[in-house]
Protein backbone atom coordinates (compact mmCIF):
# COMPACT_ATOMS: atom_id res chain seq x y z
CA UNK A 1 0.00 0.00 0.00
CA UNK A 2 2.86 2.34 1.23
CA UNK A 3 4.51 1.19 -2.31
CA UNK A 4 1.08 2.29 -3.96
CA UNK A 5 1.09 5.78 -2.36
CA UNK A 6 4.81 6.34 -3.68
CA UNK A 7 3.88 5.68 -7.18
CA UNK A 8 0.85 7.63 -7.50
CA UNK A 9 2.67 10.71 -5.80
CA UNK A 10 5.81 9.90 -8.41
CA UNK A 11 2.95 9.65 -11.25
CA UNK A 12 1.49 13.36 -10.21
CA UNK A 13 4.47 14.97 -9.66
CA UNK A 14 5.89 14.03 -13.25
CA UNK A 15 2.45 15.41 -14.57
CA UNK A 16 3.00 18.72 -12.91
CA UNK A 17 6.43 19.11 -14.27
CA UNK A 18 5.15 17.73 -17.69
CA UNK A 19 2.40 20.45 -17.46
CA UNK A 20 4.70 22.96 -16.58
CA UNK A 21 6.92 22.49 -19.27
CA UNK A 22 4.04 22.15 -21.87
CA UNK A 23 2.95 26.07 -20.23
CA UNK A 24 6.54 27.40 -20.79
CA UNK A 25 7.03 25.46 -24.20
CA UNK A 26 3.94 27.93 -24.57
CA UNK A 27 4.43 30.80 -23.48
CA UNK A 28 8.22 30.98 -25.23
CA UNK A 29 6.59 30.02 -28.52
CA UNK A 30 4.68 33.38 -27.68
CA UNK A 31 7.43 35.25 -26.44
CA UNK A 32 9.11 34.53 -30.25
CA UNK A 33 6.03 35.54 -32.21
CA UNK A 34 5.71 38.66 -30.38
CA UNK A 35 9.27 39.91 -31.90
CA UNK A 36 7.64 39.90 -35.38
CA UNK A 37 4.23 40.55 -35.16
CA UNK A 38 2.66 44.55 -35.12
CA UNK A 39 -0.73 46.06 -34.80
CA UNK A 40 -3.54 44.08 -33.34
CA UNK A 41 -1.67 40.62 -33.68
CA UNK A 42 0.71 42.06 -30.94
CA UNK A 43 -2.11 43.14 -28.99
CA UNK A 44 -3.06 39.76 -28.97
CA UNK A 45 -0.04 37.94 -28.05
CA UNK A 46 0.68 40.75 -25.64
CA UNK A 47 -2.79 39.38 -23.76
CA UNK A 48 -2.27 36.15 -24.57
CA UNK A 49 1.44 36.26 -22.65
CA UNK A 50 -0.46 38.20 -19.88
CA UNK A 51 -2.97 35.04 -19.68
CA UNK A 52 -0.37 32.81 -19.11
CA UNK A 53 2.09 34.59 -16.87
CA UNK A 54 -0.80 36.02 -14.78
CA UNK A 55 -1.12 33.46 -12.07
CA UNK A 56 3.02 32.50 -12.00
CA UNK A 57 4.81 35.17 -12.49
CA UNK A 58 3.57 38.82 -11.43
CA UNK A 59 6.38 40.86 -12.66
CA UNK A 60 6.53 39.06 -15.44
CA UNK A 61 2.73 39.40 -16.38
CA UNK A 62 3.13 43.47 -15.53
CA UNK A 63 5.68 43.96 -17.68
CA UNK A 64 3.23 42.95 -20.85
CA UNK A 65 0.33 44.61 -19.40
CA UNK A 66 2.58 47.81 -19.30
CA UNK A 67 3.69 46.78 -23.01
CA UNK A 68 0.39 46.72 -23.90
CA UNK A 69 -0.35 49.87 -21.93
CA UNK A 70 2.05 52.06 -24.03
CA UNK A 71 0.68 50.49 -27.13
CA UNK A 72 -2.50 51.51 -26.60
CA UNK A 73 -1.98 55.30 -25.83
CA UNK A 74 0.32 55.88 -28.44
CA UNK A 75 -2.60 55.21 -31.03
CA UNK A 76 -5.23 56.87 -28.26
CA UNK A 77 -7.62 53.50 -28.20
CA UNK A 78 -9.69 54.56 -25.21
CA UNK A 79 -10.79 50.55 -25.39
CA UNK A 80 -7.74 49.18 -25.38
CA UNK A 81 -6.35 51.74 -23.03
CA UNK A 82 -9.20 50.47 -20.15
CA UNK A 83 -7.70 46.81 -21.19
CA UNK A 84 -4.11 47.54 -20.80
CA UNK A 85 -5.19 49.59 -17.46
CA UNK A 86 -7.22 46.12 -15.98
CA UNK A 87 -4.51 44.09 -16.75
CA UNK A 88 -1.49 46.21 -15.25
CA UNK A 89 -3.70 47.43 -12.24
CA UNK A 90 -4.07 43.14 -11.98
CA UNK A 91 -0.04 42.27 -11.60
CA UNK A 92 0.56 45.22 -9.36
CA UNK A 93 -2.22 44.30 -6.94
CA UNK A 94 -0.81 40.69 -7.05
CA UNK A 95 2.14 42.78 -6.08
CA UNK A 96 0.91 44.37 -3.88
CA UNK A 97 1.21 47.86 -5.07
CA UNK A 98 -2.03 49.06 -4.00
CA UNK A 99 -1.22 52.81 -4.17
CA UNK A 100 -0.40 52.49 -7.78
CA UNK A 101 -2.96 50.44 -8.70
CA UNK A 102 -5.62 52.60 -7.24
CA UNK A 103 -3.52 55.23 -9.73
CA UNK A 104 -4.39 53.06 -13.00
CA UNK A 105 -8.05 52.20 -11.96
CA UNK A 106 -9.29 55.22 -11.06
CA UNK A 107 -7.52 56.76 -14.82
CA UNK A 108 -9.62 53.92 -16.70
CA UNK A 109 -12.29 54.52 -14.93
CA UNK A 110 -12.79 58.13 -15.94
CA UNK A 111 -12.15 57.03 -19.66
CA UNK A 112 -14.85 53.98 -19.80
CA UNK A 113 -17.27 56.29 -18.29
CA UNK A 114 -16.63 59.24 -20.83
CA UNK A 115 -16.80 57.09 -23.91
CA UNK A 116 -18.83 54.11 -22.55
CA UNK A 117 -21.93 55.60 -25.35
CA UNK A 118 -19.33 56.14 -28.03
CA UNK A 119 -17.90 52.51 -27.26
CA UNK A 120 -20.60 50.44 -25.39
CA UNK A 121 -18.02 47.38 -24.82
CA UNK A 122 -16.48 49.93 -22.48
CA UNK A 123 -19.48 49.42 -19.76
CA UNK A 124 -18.56 45.72 -19.40
CA UNK A 125 -15.51 46.85 -17.99
CA UNK A 126 -16.82 49.60 -15.55
CA UNK A 127 -18.34 46.80 -12.59
CA UNK A 128 -14.79 45.10 -12.67
CA UNK A 129 -12.83 48.32 -12.50
CA UNK A 130 -15.16 49.73 -9.49
CA UNK A 131 -14.64 46.25 -7.83
CA UNK A 132 -10.73 46.30 -8.07
CA UNK A 133 -10.83 49.53 -6.73
CA UNK A 134 -12.45 48.53 -3.96
CA UNK A 135 -10.20 45.87 -3.35
CA UNK A 136 -7.02 47.87 -3.71
CA UNK A 137 -8.74 50.49 -1.38
CA UNK A 138 -9.30 47.78 1.28
CA UNK A 139 -6.06 46.31 1.44
CA UNK A 140 -4.58 50.27 2.12
CA UNK A 141 -6.85 50.24 5.04
CA UNK A 142 -9.93 52.89 3.42
CA UNK A 143 -12.17 50.64 3.90
CA UNK A 144 -15.17 52.96 3.70
CA UNK A 145 -13.75 54.09 -0.07
CA UNK A 146 -13.90 50.46 -0.42
CA UNK A 147 -17.23 49.37 0.78
CA UNK A 148 -18.45 52.83 -1.42
CA UNK A 149 -16.90 51.20 -4.69
CA UNK A 150 -17.91 47.53 -3.98
CA UNK A 151 -21.53 49.17 -3.66
CA UNK A 152 -21.41 51.15 -6.79
CA UNK A 153 -20.00 47.47 -8.54
CA UNK A 154 -22.78 45.52 -6.84
CA UNK A 155 -25.67 47.73 -8.39
CA UNK A 156 -24.36 47.73 -11.93
CA UNK A 157 -24.33 43.47 -11.88
CA UNK A 158 -27.31 42.90 -10.32
CA UNK A 159 -29.38 45.61 -13.11
CA UNK A 160 -27.22 43.28 -15.42
CA UNK A 161 -28.45 40.19 -13.91
CA UNK A 162 -25.03 38.67 -13.76
CA UNK A 163 -25.25 36.19 -10.76
CA UNK A 164 -21.13 35.63 -11.23
CA UNK A 165 -20.61 38.83 -11.14
CA UNK A 166 -23.01 39.51 -8.10
CA UNK A 167 -21.52 36.55 -6.01
CA UNK A 168 -18.29 38.53 -6.41
CA UNK A 169 -19.26 41.53 -5.15
CA UNK A 170 -20.97 39.23 -2.12
CA UNK A 171 -17.53 38.06 -1.44
CA UNK A 172 -15.43 41.33 -1.67
CA UNK A 173 -18.00 42.97 0.49
CA UNK A 174 -17.86 39.85 2.89
CA UNK A 175 -13.76 40.63 2.63
CA UNK A 176 -14.09 43.95 3.79
CA UNK A 177 -16.11 43.63 6.80
CA UNK A 178 -13.39 40.67 7.56
CA UNK A 179 -10.81 43.26 7.67
CA UNK A 180 -12.79 45.51 10.36
CA UNK A 181 -13.02 42.49 12.16
CA UNK A 182 -17.07 42.44 11.51
CA UNK A 183 -16.99 38.38 11.24
CA UNK A 184 -20.52 37.82 11.35
CA UNK A 185 -21.09 40.35 9.10
CA UNK A 186 -18.31 39.27 6.89
CA UNK A 187 -20.16 35.63 7.48
CA UNK A 188 -23.21 37.02 6.08
CA UNK A 189 -22.41 38.18 2.87
CA UNK A 190 -20.32 34.92 2.19
CA UNK A 191 -23.16 32.93 2.84
CA UNK A 192 -25.04 35.44 0.23
CA UNK A 193 -22.55 34.22 -2.20
CA UNK A 194 -22.95 30.55 -2.07
CA UNK A 195 -26.25 31.16 -1.55
CA UNK A 196 -26.48 32.19 -5.00
CA UNK A 197 -24.23 29.70 -6.27
CA UNK A 198 -26.40 26.88 -4.97
CA UNK A 199 -29.63 28.22 -6.01
CA UNK A 200 -28.52 28.81 -9.86
CA UNK A 201 -26.31 25.72 -9.72
CA UNK A 202 -23.05 27.83 -10.15
CA UNK A 203 -20.37 25.95 -7.64
CA UNK A 204 -17.43 26.67 -9.90
CA UNK A 205 -15.91 29.77 -8.81
CA UNK A 206 -17.26 29.57 -4.89
CA UNK A 207 -14.20 28.20 -3.96
CA UNK A 208 -12.35 31.24 -3.10
CA UNK A 209 -15.79 32.16 -0.89
CA UNK A 210 -15.60 28.46 1.01
CA UNK A 211 -12.31 29.51 1.95
CA UNK A 212 -12.57 33.06 3.02
CA UNK A 213 -15.74 31.62 4.87
CA UNK A 214 -13.86 29.55 6.62
CA UNK A 215 -11.07 32.23 7.62
CA UNK A 216 -14.26 33.60 9.33
CA UNK A 217 -14.79 31.36 11.38
CA UNK A 218 -11.27 30.70 11.89
CA UNK A 219 -11.51 34.69 13.63
CA UNK A 220 -14.32 33.37 15.55
CA UNK A 221 -12.52 30.29 17.40
CA UNK A 222 -14.75 27.88 15.41
CA UNK A 223 -11.69 26.08 14.15
CA UNK A 224 -13.70 22.76 12.97
CA UNK A 225 -15.96 24.97 11.31
CA UNK A 226 -13.17 27.10 9.03
CA UNK A 227 -11.19 23.49 8.55
CA UNK A 228 -14.77 21.68 7.02
CA UNK A 229 -15.33 24.76 5.10
CA UNK A 230 -12.08 25.09 3.59
CA UNK A 231 -11.91 21.54 2.36
CA UNK A 232 -15.59 22.32 0.72
CA UNK A 233 -13.93 24.72 -1.01
CA UNK A 234 -10.83 22.37 -1.92
CA UNK A 235 -13.95 19.48 -3.29
CA UNK A 236 -15.09 22.01 -5.45
CA UNK A 237 -11.79 22.35 -7.73
CA UNK A 238 -10.37 18.82 -6.30
CA UNK A 239 -6.96 18.21 -8.53
CA UNK A 240 -7.46 21.51 -10.64
CA UNK A 241 -6.95 23.90 -7.73
CA UNK A 242 -5.20 27.15 -8.79
CA UNK A 243 -2.11 27.88 -7.49
CA UNK A 244 -3.83 30.62 -5.86
CA UNK A 245 -6.57 28.81 -4.33
CA UNK A 246 -3.97 26.07 -3.14
CA UNK A 247 -2.13 29.11 -1.56
CA UNK A 248 -5.16 30.63 0.27
CA UNK A 249 -6.74 27.26 1.50
CA UNK A 250 -3.49 25.96 2.94
CA UNK A 251 -2.85 29.67 5.14
CA UNK A 252 -6.66 29.03 5.93
CA UNK A 253 -5.77 25.67 7.35
CA UNK A 254 -2.94 26.83 9.03
CA UNK A 255 -4.73 29.28 11.02
CA UNK A 256 -7.47 26.86 12.09
CA UNK A 257 -4.52 24.63 13.35
CA UNK A 258 -2.68 27.34 14.38
CA UNK A 259 -6.06 28.12 16.70
CA UNK A 260 -6.17 25.03 17.77
CA UNK A 261 -2.21 24.95 18.61
CA UNK A 262 -1.87 22.29 16.22
CA UNK A 263 1.95 23.76 15.59
CA UNK A 264 2.79 21.44 13.59
CA UNK A 265 0.15 21.04 11.03
CA UNK A 266 0.11 24.70 11.37
CA UNK A 267 3.50 25.18 9.56
CA UNK A 268 3.63 22.56 7.00
CA UNK A 269 0.42 24.36 5.85
CA UNK A 270 1.86 27.21 5.97
CA UNK A 271 5.32 26.65 4.05
CA UNK A 272 3.50 24.99 1.10
CA UNK A 273 1.14 28.08 1.30
CA UNK A 274 4.21 30.20 1.11
CA UNK A 275 6.44 28.11 -1.41
CA UNK A 276 3.73 29.42 -3.94
CA UNK A 277 3.51 33.04 -3.13
CA UNK A 278 7.69 33.04 -2.87
CA UNK A 279 7.38 31.79 -6.72
CA UNK A 280 4.68 34.18 -7.61
CA UNK A 281 6.38 37.00 -5.42
CA UNK A 282 2.67 37.63 -3.70
CA UNK A 283 4.48 40.00 -1.00
CA UNK A 284 0.73 40.30 0.70
CA UNK A 285 0.75 36.45 1.77
CA UNK A 286 3.93 36.36 2.10
CA UNK A 287 3.92 38.89 4.36
CA UNK A 288 0.96 37.36 6.44
CA UNK A 289 2.69 33.91 6.37
CA UNK A 290 5.09 34.91 8.05
CA UNK A 291 3.77 36.76 11.04
CA UNK A 292 2.33 33.42 11.40
CA UNK A 293 5.17 31.60 11.54
CA UNK A 294 6.95 34.19 13.33
CA UNK A 295 3.98 33.99 15.58
CA UNK A 296 4.29 29.91 16.32
CA UNK A 297 7.96 30.05 16.47
CA UNK A 298 7.40 32.33 19.75
CA UNK A 299 5.03 30.13 20.95
CA UNK A 300 7.36 27.46 20.99
CA UNK A 301 10.18 29.24 22.75
CA UNK A 302 12.20 29.66 19.45
CA UNK A 303 12.69 33.17 20.21
CA UNK A 304 15.50 33.86 17.83
CA UNK A 305 13.79 32.14 14.63
CA UNK A 306 9.86 33.96 15.69
CA UNK A 307 11.63 37.70 15.91
CA UNK A 308 13.65 37.16 11.92
CA UNK A 309 9.74 36.73 10.97
CA UNK A 310 8.57 39.15 12.30
CA UNK A 311 11.13 41.58 11.19
CA UNK A 312 10.94 40.21 7.70
CA UNK A 313 6.84 40.65 7.81
CA UNK A 314 7.57 44.32 9.44
CA UNK A 315 9.56 45.11 6.86
CA UNK A 316 7.16 44.13 3.89
CA UNK A 317 4.39 44.86 5.27
CA UNK A 318 5.66 48.99 5.73
CA UNK A 319 6.88 48.76 2.09
CA UNK A 320 3.72 47.65 0.68
CA UNK A 321 1.70 49.46 3.28
CA UNK A 322 -0.63 46.70 4.57
CA UNK A 323 -2.76 48.10 6.72
CA UNK A 324 -4.45 45.45 9.13
CA UNK A 325 -0.96 43.35 8.82
CA UNK A 326 1.32 45.95 10.11
CA UNK A 327 -1.55 46.45 13.07
CA UNK A 328 -1.09 42.84 14.27
CA UNK A 329 3.03 43.24 13.97
CA UNK A 330 2.98 45.77 16.14
CA UNK A 331 0.80 44.63 18.84
CA UNK A 332 3.11 41.13 18.66
CA UNK A 333 6.02 43.17 19.29
CA UNK A 334 4.91 45.23 21.82
CA UNK A 335 3.12 42.46 23.95
CA UNK A 336 6.32 40.08 23.13
CA UNK A 337 8.77 43.14 24.22
CA UNK A 338 6.86 43.48 27.14
CA UNK A 339 7.28 39.87 28.31
CA UNK A 340 10.67 40.28 28.24
CA UNK A 341 10.63 43.73 30.27
CA UNK A 342 11.88 45.58 27.62
CA UNK A 343 10.31 48.82 28.27
CA UNK A 344 11.92 50.96 25.46
CA UNK A 345 10.95 48.66 22.87
CA UNK A 346 7.58 47.77 24.27
CA UNK A 347 6.46 51.45 24.54
CA UNK A 348 7.94 52.12 21.23
CA UNK A 349 5.96 49.27 19.34
CA UNK A 350 2.50 49.92 21.68
CA UNK A 351 2.92 53.58 20.31
CA UNK A 352 3.18 52.79 16.71
CA UNK A 353 0.41 50.43 17.34
CA UNK A 354 -1.83 52.65 18.74
CA UNK A 355 -1.01 56.06 16.61
CA UNK A 356 -1.51 53.65 13.24
CA UNK A 357 -4.31 51.42 14.62
CA UNK A 358 -6.38 55.32 15.21
CA UNK A 359 -4.85 56.53 11.82
CA UNK A 360 -6.84 53.53 10.20
CA UNK A 361 -9.62 53.28 12.43
CA UNK A 362 -10.41 57.20 12.58
CA UNK A 363 -13.94 59.08 13.70
CA UNK A 364 -14.11 59.80 9.64
CA UNK A 365 -14.11 56.20 8.77
CA UNK A 366 -16.82 55.05 11.18
CA UNK A 367 -18.69 57.95 10.27
CA UNK A 368 -18.43 56.87 6.30
CA UNK A 369 -19.10 53.41 7.59
CA UNK A 370 -22.04 53.99 9.11
CA UNK A 371 -23.79 55.64 6.25
CA UNK A 372 -22.40 53.11 3.75
CA UNK A 373 -23.68 50.32 6.04
CA UNK A 374 -27.03 52.23 5.61
CA UNK A 375 -27.37 52.49 2.31
CA UNK A 376 -26.29 48.66 2.31
CA UNK A 377 -29.18 47.73 4.47
CA UNK A 378 -31.63 49.61 2.17
CA UNK A 379 -30.29 48.25 -0.66
CA UNK A 380 -31.13 44.56 0.52
CA UNK A 381 -30.41 41.36 -0.87
CA UNK A 382 -30.53 41.02 -4.55
CA UNK A 383 -33.79 39.46 -5.87
CA UNK A 384 -31.85 36.22 -7.91
CA UNK A 385 -32.52 34.01 -5.61
CA UNK A 386 -35.90 34.18 -4.29
CA UNK A 387 -39.18 35.87 -2.97
CA UNK A 388 -37.79 33.81 0.04
CA UNK A 389 -34.97 36.47 0.70
CA UNK A 390 -37.52 39.29 0.25
CA UNK A 391 -39.31 38.27 2.69
CA UNK A 392 -36.62 37.33 4.98
CA UNK A 393 -35.74 41.27 4.50
CA UNK A 394 -38.86 42.37 5.24
CA UNK A 395 -39.32 40.42 8.16
CA UNK A 396 -35.75 41.89 9.35
CA UNK A 397 -36.83 45.42 8.79
CA UNK A 398 -39.98 44.71 10.70
CA UNK A 399 -38.29 43.25 13.65
CA UNK A 400 -35.47 46.09 13.18
CA UNK A 401 -38.68 48.77 13.24
CA UNK A 402 -40.42 47.36 16.46
CA UNK A 403 -37.49 47.10 18.34
CA UNK A 404 -36.66 50.68 17.50
CA UNK A 405 -40.24 51.62 18.62
CA UNK A 406 -39.92 49.07 21.99
CA UNK A 407 -36.80 51.50 22.99
CA UNK A 408 -38.17 54.67 22.29
CA UNK A 409 -41.35 53.52 24.80
CA UNK A 410 -38.73 51.98 27.12
CA UNK A 411 -36.88 55.08 26.95
CA UNK A 412 -40.21 57.12 27.59
CA UNK A 413 -41.13 54.73 30.76
CA UNK A 414 -37.51 54.88 31.96
CA UNK A 415 -37.34 58.85 31.43
CA UNK A 416 -40.53 59.08 33.33
CA UNK A 417 -40.32 56.56 35.86
CA UNK A 418 -37.07 58.74 36.98
CA UNK A 419 -39.26 62.07 36.91
CA UNK A 420 -41.49 60.94 39.64
CA UNK A 421 -38.64 58.80 41.61
CA UNK A 422 -37.06 62.17 41.76
CA UNK A 423 -40.37 64.40 42.63
CA UNK A 424 -41.41 61.92 45.71
CA UNK A 425 -37.34 61.82 46.30
CA UNK A 426 -37.47 65.43 46.47
CA UNK A 427 -40.55 65.84 48.47
CA UNK A 428 -39.32 62.91 51.20
CA UNK A 429 -35.61 64.94 51.75
CA UNK A 430 -37.35 68.26 52.00
CA UNK A 431 -39.23 66.81 54.84
CA UNK A 432 -36.75 65.06 56.69
CA UNK A 433 -35.01 68.32 56.41
CA UNK A 434 -37.54 69.99 57.88
CA UNK A 435 -37.58 67.69 60.93
CA UNK A 436 -33.94 68.02 61.35
CA UNK A 437 -34.88 71.96 61.57
CA UNK A 438 -37.09 71.75 64.43
CA UNK A 439 -35.41 69.15 66.01
CA UNK A 440 -32.45 71.47 66.78
CA UNK A 441 -34.57 74.25 67.32
CA UNK A 442 -35.89 72.21 70.41
CA UNK A 443 -32.60 71.24 71.68
CA UNK A 444 -31.27 75.01 71.13
CA UNK A 445 -34.37 76.17 73.40
CA UNK A 446 -33.49 73.46 76.16
CA UNK A 447 -29.77 74.38 76.62
CA UNK A 448 -28.86 70.93 74.75
CA UNK A 449 -24.91 71.58 74.67
CA UNK A 450 -23.85 68.85 71.41
CA UNK A 451 -20.68 67.50 71.51
CA UNK A 452 -20.22 66.22 67.86
CA UNK A 453 -22.61 66.60 64.97
CA UNK A 454 -21.96 63.91 62.35
CA UNK A 455 -23.86 65.12 58.76
CA UNK A 456 -24.82 61.91 56.70
CA UNK A 457 -23.67 62.36 53.32
CA UNK A 458 -25.12 60.29 50.13
CA UNK A 459 -23.44 57.15 49.01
Amino acid sequence: MNNLFKLATLAFCLAAVALMAQDKKKIDSLKLKLQSVHDEDRFQTLNELFKQTSATNFNEALGFAEEYCKMAESIKDSVKMVQGGRMKSNSLMYLARNEEAVAVLLKILGIARRNQKQFPELHDHIKFILNNVGVANMYLGNYDKSLEFHLQSLELREKEGEKVAVRTSYNNIGLVYFNLKEFEKAIQYYKKGIELSKVNNLMTGADRIYINLGLSYQQLERHNEAIQSINSGFKICESNCSDNIKKEGWEGLGLAQLGKKEYRLAKENFEKSLEIARKQNDKRVICEILLFLGEIELELKNETKGIRFLKEAEFLAEEIHLAKIKILIYKDFAEYYSSKKDYENSTFYHHKYSEFKDSVFSERLIGNLTTLQNRLDLHGVINVSTEKNQITLQDENILRIKRQALFVIASCFFTSFLAVWLYFFTRRQQRINQSLSDAIKIFEEQNFELESFNEPHPD
